[in-house]
């Protein structure tokens, strides 16, 4: 299969942002979050086409995500919204910041036909842990939330701590 080498960045999206306050357990927050924005002609220099799905890997893992052309990248850019596919490929690595890097990676980009996880065992498998199914009504936005109050045994769909 055919790999491309680009430089991978993680921001965050105008979709991902206004998806994460409703409900992150969804595939309509897959549907954004789970994306790797690529430029055109890199796409088409990989055989894939919009909605294709690709393997990112960089130094800390791989994730499957689905493409989707930008053309506002330069060739040899990509960038994947912020959430916990991104995360499954930011190395552990702050150097010396105490920040984890979430710009400038190396990275590889292959067509796949592996599936894109689910918000679930994404999160699960960042976190080392087996899927958590939580109850609908549990879910909730923190402005949904009202006065105080501690959550016990919740994956963070962000970082997948516990």
């Amino acid at each position: 299969m055919p790999q491309l080498e680009v430089t991978l960045v993680t921001c965050r999206t105008l979709r991902q942002g206004s998806q994460i306050e409703t409900n992150r357990y969804t595939k309509d927050y897959a549907d954004v979050a789970a994306v790797c924005f690529m430029n055109p002609d890199d796409m088409a220099e990989l055989g894939v086409k919009e909605g294709s799905h690709v393997k990112v890997t960089t130094e800390a893992g791989s994730v499957v995500v689905k493409a989707s052309a930008y053309k506002g990248n330069p060739r040899g850019l990509a960038f994947i919204p912020l959430g916990p596919w991104a995360n499954a490929v930011i190395p552990a690595k702050t150097r010396s910041t105490g920040m984890p890097f979430f710009k400038d990676l190396k990275s590889v980009i292959e067509p796949t036909d592996e599936p894109i996880l689910s918000v679930e065992e994404i999160v699960a498998r960042n976190a080392g842990k087996k899927p958590l199914k939580i109850p609908v009504e549990y879910l909730m936005s923190p402005a949904d939330f009202k006065g105080e109050g501690v959550f016990e045994s919740h994956v963070c769909t962000i970082c997948g701590c516990d």
